[in-house]
Protein backbone atom coordinates (compact mmCIF):
# COMPACT_ATOMS: atom_id res chain seq x y z
CA UNK A 1 0.00 0.00 0.00
CA UNK A 2 2.79 2.44 0.82
CA UNK A 3 4.63 1.73 -2.47
CA UNK A 4 1.43 2.21 -4.47
CA UNK A 5 0.80 5.51 -2.71
CA UNK A 6 4.30 6.75 -3.55
CA UNK A 7 3.89 5.74 -7.19
CA UNK A 8 0.55 7.48 -7.29
CA UNK A 9 2.04 10.70 -5.95
CA UNK A 10 5.13 10.75 -8.28
CA UNK A 11 3.66 9.22 -11.44
CA UNK A 12 2.85 12.54 -13.28
CA UNK A 13 2.87 16.35 -13.32
CA UNK A 14 0.30 18.70 -11.97
CA UNK A 15 -1.50 21.17 -14.27
CA UNK A 16 0.45 24.04 -12.73
CA UNK A 17 3.75 22.30 -13.50
CA UNK A 18 2.70 21.69 -17.11
CA UNK A 19 1.65 25.31 -17.58
CA UNK A 20 4.93 26.50 -16.10
CA UNK A 21 6.94 24.21 -18.40
CA UNK A 22 4.99 25.43 -21.46
CA UNK A 23 5.53 29.06 -20.43
CA UNK A 24 9.32 28.55 -20.06
CA UNK A 25 9.45 26.69 -23.37
CA UNK A 26 7.59 29.53 -25.12
CA UNK A 27 10.05 32.11 -23.70
CA UNK A 28 13.05 30.09 -24.92
CA UNK A 29 11.54 29.58 -28.41
CA UNK A 30 10.65 33.28 -28.68
CA UNK A 31 14.19 34.30 -27.75
CA UNK A 32 15.71 31.86 -30.25
CA UNK A 33 13.31 32.98 -32.99
CA UNK A 34 14.06 36.64 -32.30
CA UNK A 35 17.80 36.00 -32.50
CA UNK A 36 17.33 34.03 -35.73
CA UNK A 37 15.28 36.81 -37.35
CA UNK A 38 17.81 39.44 -36.24
CA UNK A 39 20.64 37.41 -37.74
CA UNK A 40 18.75 37.06 -41.02
CA UNK A 41 18.05 40.82 -41.11
CA UNK A 42 21.71 41.61 -40.52
CA UNK A 43 22.73 39.16 -43.24
CA UNK A 44 20.19 40.64 -45.69
CA UNK A 45 21.31 44.19 -44.90
CA UNK A 46 24.99 43.29 -45.29
CA UNK A 47 24.34 41.51 -48.59
CA UNK A 48 22.26 44.41 -49.91
CA UNK A 49 24.88 46.99 -48.92
CA UNK A 50 27.66 44.91 -50.46
CA UNK A 51 25.79 44.58 -53.76
CA UNK A 52 25.03 48.31 -53.92
CA UNK A 53 28.58 49.21 -52.89
CA UNK A 54 29.96 47.08 -55.73
CA UNK A 55 27.67 48.86 -58.20
CA UNK A 56 28.71 52.27 -56.90
CA UNK A 57 32.42 51.44 -56.91
CA UNK A 58 32.29 50.12 -60.48
CA UNK A 59 30.41 53.21 -61.71
CA UNK A 60 32.63 55.67 -59.79
CA UNK A 61 35.84 54.02 -61.03
CA UNK A 62 34.67 54.22 -64.65
CA UNK A 63 33.49 57.84 -64.42
CA UNK A 64 36.65 59.05 -62.68
CA UNK A 65 38.84 57.25 -65.23
CA UNK A 66 36.94 58.88 -68.10
CA UNK A 67 37.08 62.35 -66.58
CA UNK A 68 40.72 61.98 -65.55
CA UNK A 69 41.52 61.42 -69.23
CA UNK A 70 39.49 64.39 -70.53
CA UNK A 71 40.65 65.60 -73.95
CA UNK A 72 41.34 69.35 -74.27
CA UNK A 73 42.35 69.58 -77.93
CA UNK A 74 40.62 70.98 -81.01
CA UNK A 75 36.99 69.94 -81.34
CA UNK A 76 36.77 68.97 -77.65
CA UNK A 77 33.89 69.91 -75.34
CA UNK A 78 32.58 69.44 -71.79
CA UNK A 79 28.83 69.81 -71.26
CA UNK A 80 26.30 68.89 -68.62
CA UNK A 81 22.56 69.16 -68.13
CA UNK A 82 20.41 69.06 -64.98
CA UNK A 83 16.87 67.75 -65.15
CA UNK A 84 14.16 65.77 -63.39
CA UNK A 85 12.65 62.53 -64.63
CA UNK A 86 9.38 61.45 -62.98
CA UNK A 87 10.41 63.26 -59.80
CA UNK A 88 13.97 61.84 -59.76
CA UNK A 89 16.89 64.28 -59.87
CA UNK A 90 19.34 63.41 -62.61
CA UNK A 91 22.36 65.00 -64.26
CA UNK A 92 23.68 64.02 -67.66
CA UNK A 93 27.16 64.83 -68.90
CA UNK A 94 29.10 64.54 -72.16
CA UNK A 95 32.75 65.31 -72.88
CA UNK A 96 35.73 64.33 -75.00
CA UNK A 97 38.22 61.92 -73.50
CA UNK A 98 41.14 59.66 -74.37
CA UNK A 99 39.60 56.78 -72.39
CA UNK A 100 37.92 54.97 -75.29
CA UNK A 101 37.10 51.30 -74.57
CA UNK A 102 36.83 48.79 -77.42
CA UNK A 103 34.06 46.19 -77.10
CA UNK A 104 34.65 44.45 -80.45
CA UNK A 105 37.71 43.27 -82.38
CA UNK A 106 36.94 45.70 -85.20
CA UNK A 107 37.17 48.75 -82.94
CA UNK A 108 40.30 50.70 -82.24
CA UNK A 109 41.51 49.36 -78.85
CA UNK A 110 42.22 52.82 -77.40
CA UNK A 111 42.18 56.49 -78.34
CA UNK A 112 39.93 59.55 -78.42
CA UNK A 113 36.22 59.29 -77.75
CA UNK A 114 33.08 61.24 -77.06
CA UNK A 115 31.85 59.99 -73.66
CA UNK A 116 28.33 60.58 -72.45
CA UNK A 117 26.62 59.49 -69.24
CA UNK A 118 22.89 59.34 -69.78
CA UNK A 119 19.91 58.05 -67.81
CA UNK A 120 16.86 55.92 -68.56
CA UNK A 121 14.11 54.52 -66.35
CA UNK A 122 13.57 50.84 -65.64
CA UNK A 123 10.29 49.60 -67.03
CA UNK A 124 8.90 47.94 -63.89
CA UNK A 125 10.33 49.91 -60.96
CA UNK A 126 10.76 53.27 -62.74
CA UNK A 127 14.12 53.57 -60.99
CA UNK A 128 17.06 55.05 -62.88
CA UNK A 129 19.63 53.25 -65.01
CA UNK A 130 22.97 54.91 -65.76
CA UNK A 131 24.39 54.27 -69.24
CA UNK A 132 27.85 55.05 -70.61
CA UNK A 133 28.07 55.96 -74.29
CA UNK A 134 31.51 55.77 -75.94
CA UNK A 135 31.98 56.88 -79.57
CA UNK A 136 35.50 57.09 -81.08
CA UNK A 137 36.39 60.29 -82.94
CA UNK A 138 39.36 61.97 -84.57
CA UNK A 139 40.85 65.04 -82.87
CA UNK A 140 40.08 68.23 -84.74
CA UNK A 141 36.68 67.07 -85.98
CA UNK A 142 33.52 68.91 -85.06
CA UNK A 143 31.79 67.49 -81.99
CA UNK A 144 29.72 64.39 -82.55
CA UNK A 145 26.24 63.72 -81.29
CA UNK A 146 25.59 60.66 -79.10
CA UNK A 147 21.91 61.17 -78.37
CA UNK A 148 20.78 58.15 -80.40
CA UNK A 149 23.24 55.75 -78.81
CA UNK A 150 21.91 53.69 -75.89
CA UNK A 151 25.37 52.77 -74.63
CA UNK A 152 26.48 50.29 -71.97
CA UNK A 153 24.51 49.82 -68.74
CA UNK A 154 26.82 50.88 -65.91
CA UNK A 155 24.48 50.50 -62.93
CA UNK A 156 20.79 50.48 -62.02
CA UNK A 157 18.50 50.87 -59.00
CA UNK A 158 19.28 54.60 -58.72
CA UNK A 159 17.09 57.39 -57.37
CA UNK A 160 19.45 60.30 -58.02
CA UNK A 161 22.54 61.06 -60.10
CA UNK A 162 24.24 64.38 -59.38
CA UNK A 163 27.36 66.09 -60.72
CA UNK A 164 28.72 69.26 -59.10
CA UNK A 165 31.44 71.35 -60.70
CA UNK A 166 34.15 73.54 -59.17
CA UNK A 167 36.32 76.09 -60.97
CA UNK A 168 39.94 76.94 -60.14
CA UNK A 169 38.79 79.35 -57.42
CA UNK A 170 36.81 76.59 -55.69
CA UNK A 171 33.44 78.10 -56.62
CA UNK A 172 30.67 75.53 -57.07
CA UNK A 173 28.92 75.65 -60.43
CA UNK A 174 25.63 73.81 -61.03
CA UNK A 175 26.07 73.39 -64.76
CA UNK A 176 28.94 73.49 -67.24
CA UNK A 177 28.94 74.29 -70.96
CA UNK A 178 32.18 74.77 -72.88
CA UNK A 179 33.77 73.80 -76.18
CA UNK A 180 37.01 74.36 -78.07
CA UNK A 181 36.62 75.41 -81.69
CA UNK A 182 38.87 77.37 -84.01
CA UNK A 183 41.66 77.64 -81.46
CA UNK A 184 39.42 78.85 -78.62
CA UNK A 185 40.60 77.45 -75.30
CA UNK A 186 38.45 74.75 -73.68
CA UNK A 187 37.47 75.62 -70.12
CA UNK A 188 36.77 72.55 -68.01
CA UNK A 189 36.02 72.31 -64.27
CA UNK A 190 38.96 72.00 -61.90
CA UNK A 191 37.05 69.31 -59.99
CA UNK A 192 33.85 67.34 -60.43
CA UNK A 193 31.93 65.85 -57.49
CA UNK A 194 29.93 62.72 -58.29
CA UNK A 195 26.97 61.58 -56.18
CA UNK A 196 24.98 58.38 -56.74
CA UNK A 197 21.94 57.54 -54.59
CA UNK A 198 20.62 53.97 -54.69
CA UNK A 199 17.31 52.63 -53.43
CA UNK A 200 17.83 50.52 -50.29
CA UNK A 201 14.90 49.27 -48.23
CA UNK A 202 17.23 48.57 -45.28
CA UNK A 203 18.06 52.27 -44.83
CA UNK A 204 15.87 54.60 -42.77
CA UNK A 205 15.39 57.05 -45.65
CA UNK A 206 15.33 54.30 -48.25
CA UNK A 207 18.52 55.60 -49.86
CA UNK A 208 22.19 54.67 -49.82
CA UNK A 209 24.35 57.52 -51.16
CA UNK A 210 27.95 57.43 -52.39
CA UNK A 211 30.14 60.42 -53.20
CA UNK A 212 33.54 60.93 -54.75
CA UNK A 213 35.41 63.68 -56.58
CA UNK A 214 37.87 63.79 -59.45
CA UNK A 215 40.35 66.54 -60.33
CA UNK A 216 40.47 67.34 -64.04
CA UNK A 217 43.70 68.23 -65.88
CA UNK A 218 42.78 71.90 -66.39
CA UNK A 219 45.22 74.47 -67.80
CA UNK A 220 46.71 76.91 -65.31
CA UNK A 221 45.27 79.95 -67.03
CA UNK A 222 41.78 78.44 -67.39
CA UNK A 223 38.84 80.14 -65.76
CA UNK A 224 35.28 79.07 -65.21
CA UNK A 225 32.91 79.46 -68.10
Amino acid sequence: MKAAAVLKKTGGFTLLELLLAIFIFAIVISALYGAYISTLNVADTTESHAEISNKARTAMDRITADMGSVYLGEGSFFRSQKQELSGYKIDTIAFTSTAHIAFTKNEQPSGFAVIEYKVQQEGDTQLLQLYRVDIPFRPGNMEQTVKDEKGFLLCDGLQAIRFRYYDLKGTEVDDWQSAKVAGKELHVPAMVEIELSFTDAHEEKGLLTFKTAVALPVLKNSESN
